[in-house]
């Protein structure tokens, strides 16, 4: 119970914060009251091309989702770009007037043959989004060119990806985890601001119509889910749903009886983790940009395809011993909270705004495995350069030399779990298809506290209907 309480809630480390130490008592008066100095919100100026808000921001994702409910178009960028000499980062929002021509226009326009009808009648789009950014305190550039210096995207350009109103359908009761639809209930409320569906998860014959929406939520659980509800799903994902999946609930997606993932429990690929283990070194490769050199690049004869960073002497135990190897290793396994660090694909849509690593909080005995036909938008464990390090094996797989891996951010971490669980995907996208099954394996907004990794949840319900499936949309 003292371990639990006193290292699992480590508020510096669970919210990120620095901290100051001083070898003596505090001053009569050396504590100030904490003030933040917030800038008064200014209304941008009329644009005749769009209007842009800074991915950074967790609330630029509140702007798009509530925009899309009043009938506005929204794009998200892909990459990191600049127009008017200011800088955006990837996931910023654009508002594009020519997205949006029929706002502003007269109720005897709309009502002329032919007119489409996508935003409110005599709506104003500067004004619309001007109200949504001032109850937001976001701040709103107005663009004046869509024009990217040099090579950098264009506002006319493909990495400016049309979204799609999320239209959420959110399971409960039954054997859903009140926690965790509760807070998944109370950050749809409170964050996104956006109407959205409870559906109760006690059907058996009979499935409730899914076509009404764009995404579906399943919390974690304290039971199964009964094959007649994965049947149900796996048709509509195929049309173009996101289907997103919580904790257990992603645990219990990752089995080839569900007919929705590829993703796997690690003790079900005991006999396979070497195709799992090259799907840890193609990430890694893709995140450093590991390349060959231009000579091998034009040589005429076959060359090496890359620096050779990762131990491939070693030989892996038969799949009994790693049976009973792998049965060892899970009596160790966080039972309680535990923060991992785990490192994100800075440019995968899922991580938008989320940086260079998470911190999500794992408790229980399943690991999730993904193969390199599966994206794992983020894993276990932080590669940290030391010169000289050689390359070394960490449970089923491997770290590249010349570095060291960290693992535990905060609480209690048995070696032989954190042997266990590093190097694998604690967040992964797949294709079904045309549309996507996420697999969210932690709590991503635990008792509505963990911000960070809140905002990978809204990537998802937000930027999945748009970034990850085949919709047909006519702007």
């Amino acid at each position: 119970g003292v371990m639990y309480d006193v290292t699992a809630w480590n508020l510096l480390m669970y919210y990120g914060l620095d901290a100051l130490e001083l070898d003596q008592d505090l001053p009569a008066r050396g504590v100030s009251p904490y003030q933040k100095d917030l800038a008064r919100w200014a209304e941008p100026a009329v644009s005749k091309v769009g209007y842009i808000v800074d991915g950074h921001d967790d609330a630029s994702l509140t702007l798009a989702a509530r925009l899309m409910e009043k009938g506005v178009w929204v794009r998200a960028a892909e990459k990191p770009f600049e127009l008017d000499g200011q800088s955006f980062a990837r996931g910023s929002i654009v508002v594009q007037n020519t997205d949006n021509r029929d706002c502003g226009a007269s109720i005897s326009e709309v009502m002329k043959p032919g007119h489409t009808d996508r935003v409110p009648p005599g709506c104003d789009l500067h004004a619309m989004l001007s109200s949504v950014a001032s109850e937001l305190s976001l701040s709103v550039h107005s663009v004046g060119t869509g024009q990217g210096p040099g090579d950098l995207p264009d506002l006319g350009g493909s990495h400016f990806k049309l979204l799609l109103r999320p239209q959420i359908a959110l399971l409960a009761r039954d054997h859903v985890s009140s926690y965790s639809f509760g807070s998944i209930w109370h950050a749809i409320d409170t964050k996104l601001g956006i109407r959205h569906s409870h559906l109760g998860a006690e059907w058996k014959w009979s499935a409730p119509d899914f076509r009404r929406y764009s995404v579906v939520v399943l919390p974690s659980t304290s039971g199964s889910w009964d094959a007649s509800h994965l049947k149900s799903l796996k048709p509509w994902v195929e049309s173009g749903g996101t289907l997103i999946a919580i904790g257990s609930s992603a645990h219990q997606l990752a089995s080839d009886t569900s007919g929705l993932s590829k993703v796997r429990l690690l003790r079900d690929v005991l006999d396979k983790l070497d195709d799992y283990e090259m799907a840890v070194h193609r990430d890694w490769q893709a995140r450093e940009k590991t390349i060959p050199s231009t000579s091998a690049v034009f040589s005429h004869t076959p060359g090496q395809e890359g620096p050779v960073t990762w131990d491939s002497t070693y030989s892996r135990p038969d799949t009994v011993a790693a049976t009973r190897e792998d049965k060892w290793r899970r009596l160790f396994m966080p039972a309680g909270a535990t923060l991992v660090a785990a490192r994100t694909n800075p440019e995968h849509w899922l991580m938008f705004g989320t940086g260079e690593s998470i911190a999500p909080l794992l408790n229980g005995s399943r690991v999730l495995m993904a193969t390199s036909e599966i994206e794992s938008a983020a894993r276990v464990g932080l590669f940290e350069p030391r010169a000289g390090a050689p390359a070394q094996r960490v449970g089923w797989s491997s770290v590249p030399a010349g570095h060291d891996v960290f693992v535990r951010q905060s609480g209690l971490l048995w070696p032989e779990a954190t042997q266990r669980m590093t190097n694998a995907p604690v967040v992964t996208r797949e294709k079904l298809g045309k549309g996507q099954v996420i697999l969210i394996g932690f709590e991503p907004n635990f008792r509505g506290t963990t911000a960070e990794t809140r905002r990978v949840l809204f990537n998802a319900m937000v930027l999945g209907p748009g970034m990850g499936t085949e919709g047909v949309v006519t702007p």
